[in-house]
């Protein structure tokens, strides 16, 4: 995919799957054998109610997450507060997406 088509499927699409380059996740590869290894990890995109775009990403499970704040012509951004209240921000690359057909 090009970078203009990541960006937007990225945008456009409710829970859509894809990955990113240099993230993995100790996780079950194979249920059965029950072989464990690393792995690439899973995220997904989510809308909210009427939005007209992709507004956070989760972990597959959707208990870890970041909102969106922007997407730009190369990158997109995200953020997230800690317990303590410390914002964490981070931007993340179209090419080091991949998106995920299963």
């Amino acid at each position: 995919m090009t970078i203009k088509e990541t960006r937007t499927a990225l945008m456009t699409q409710t829970e859509l799957q894809f990955n990113i380059k240099g993230l993995n996740e100790y996780q079950c590869i194979d249920k059965e054998t029950n072989e464990y290894a690393y792995a690439p990890k899973i995220f997904k995109t989510y809308r909210f109610g009427s939005d007209a775009q992709t507004s956070s990403i989760t972990g597959r499970f959707g208990i870890q997450g970041m909102t969106v704040t922007k997407f730009g012509p190369t990158s997109f951004t995200v953020y997230s507060f800690d317990l303590l209240g410390n914002r964490t921000r981070g931007r993340i690359k179209y090419e080091d997406v991949t998106i995920v057909t299963d």
